[in-house]
C-alpha cells in the first residue's frame, strides 16, 4: 500500500529542512544558516493517526548553485512536486512576501497542484500579523509556524490531515530486512549505484543527483523498496574526506558524520573503528571515540518543547518495531 506523499517546497532559507526535523523530531535534513544546503530529495515516513505518510524535505526554490548544480537541483524540486499528494509552499515571515515567493506559488497554480501554505518564523502572535500578505499568492492564509520554537507544528499537522485522504495510507510499514549503505570517498560513483538500484525497484533513476561535481551529495537519502517480499533500504552517503579538510567548512563536516552514522540514529546499529558494536543514537568520532548523536541533541531540546517530545516519541517507538539483530556492519 502505497504512502502519501506530502512535499516541502519554498525558496532557498525559508526553514524548509528546519521544519522537516521540527515536525518528526530528529534531525534527518542538514540544517544550516546559508542558502543551499539542501540538493536531493529528502524523505522520511511519518505517522500521523496510526497511518503513514511520506515527507519529503527539496531544495531551494530559484537558488543558483556556485558549483553548477542549479539545474539539478531544481529537477529535484519539480520531481518532488510532481509526485507529492500535497506540497507545503514554505514562505518566511520574516522576510515577507517577495517576487521568487510569487513566481512558486504562480506555478503550483498553474499545475494545478494542491498546496498548503506555511508561514515559517512566525516565533510568537505578534509575528502573525504578517500572515495576511501571503494571501496575496491566492494560496488561502498560511499557517504561521516557528520550526525553531516549535510553534504550531500541530496545527501544521491537523491541516495535514484535512488535506490529504488518510483512508488508504498504510498503518503498517514493514520492517526493512537490512539497511545498506553506501559509503567511500568522493566522486566513486556512491550516488550513481544508488540511482541504478532506484531505477530497477522504484522507476525513478534521477533519485538522487549525480554530477562530477565533488561533495554533491550532502544529506544521507533512504531508498527504500522491496525485493522478493522484502523490505530493504539502501543510504546514499557524503564522500568521506580526511578531518583537516573540514574544518572550515561546516556543511562537510555535518555530512561526514551523518555518513559515520550510517542511516541516522535509532535507524540502524553500526560498528565502529575498532569493530565495536555502535549503538543506535551514538556514532563513532573518528579516533576510536563515540559521541552521542543527533538523539541526545533532541532530549535536550525535547526539555524545552514538550509537544515536540510527544511526537519525537511516538515516532521512536514505531522505529523501534523491527527485528533486534538488524544491523549494518562498516568494514
Amino acid at each position: 500500500m502505497r504512502m502519501p506523499v506530502i512535499a516541502i517546497v519554498g525558496r532557498p532559507n525559508v526553514g524548509k529542512s528546519s521544519l522537516l526535523n521540527a515536525l518528526v523530531g530528529k534531525r534527518i535534513s542538514i540544517v544550516q544558516d546559508m542558502p543551499g544546503v539542501t540538493r536531493d530529495r529528502v524523505s522520511i515516513p511519518f505517522q500521523i493517526d496510526a497511518k503513514w505518510i511520506e515527507m519529503v524535505d527539496t531544495g531551494g526554490y530559484g537558488f543558483v548553485d556556485e558549483q553548477g548544480l542549479t539545474e539539478h537541483i531544481k529537477h529535484q524540486i519539480e520531481l518532488a512536486m510532481a509526485r507529492a499528494d500535497l506540497v507545503a509552499l514554505v514562505v518566511d515571515c520574516e522576510a515577507g512576501l517577495t517576487s521568487a515567493d510569487e513566481q512558486i506559488a504562480s506555478m503550483l497554480r498553474r499545475k494545478n497542484i494542491k498546496t498548503l501554505l506555511v508561514a515559517n518564523k512566525a516565533d510568537g502572535p505578534t509575528a502573525d500579523v504578517c500572515l495576511a500578505d501571503f494571501a496575496r499568492l491566492g494560496l488561502g492564509t498560511p499557517i504561521g509556524v516557528s520550526a525553531m520554537n516549535d510553534r504550531n507544528i500541530d496545527q501544521f499537522i491537523a491541516e495535514i490531515r484535512k488535506n490529504i485522504d488518510l483512508s488508504e495510507a498504510p498503518t503498517e510499514i514493514p520492517d526493512p530486512e537490512m539497511l545498506l549503505a553506501i559509503v567511500g570517498k568522493r566522486n566513486a560513483g556512491k550516488s550513481t549505484l544508488v540511482n541504478a538500484i532506484a531505477e530497477i525497484y522504484q522507476g525513478d533513476p534521477e533519485r538522487v543527483i549525480v554530477s562530477e561535481v565533488p561533495g554533491t551529495t550532502r544529506d544521507s537519502v533512504d531508498v527504500r523498496f522491496e525485493k522478493d517480499s522484502k523490505t530493504l533500504i539502501v543510504i546514499d552517503t557524503a564522500g568521506v574526506r580526511k578531518k583537516r579538510h573540514m574544518v572550515t567548512n561546516d556543511i562537510e563536516f555535518y555530512s561526514f558524520h551523518r555518513a559515520e552514522r550510517e542511516g541516522r540514529a535509532e535507524r540502524a546499529e553500526g560498528a565502529g573503528p575498532g569493530g565495536e558494536l555502535v549503538q543506535a543514537g551514538e556514532y563513532a568520532d573518528g579516533d576510536g571515540g563515540i559521541e552521542s548523536g543527533g538523539e541526545a541533541d533532541f532530549r535536550r531540546a525535547d526539555a524545552q518543547h514538550p509537544a515536540r517530545a510527544a511526537r519525537a516519541g511516538l515516532l521512536r517507538d514505531a522505529n523501534r518495531r523491527r527485528p533486534a539483530d538488524n544491523r549494518v556492519v562498516r568494514e
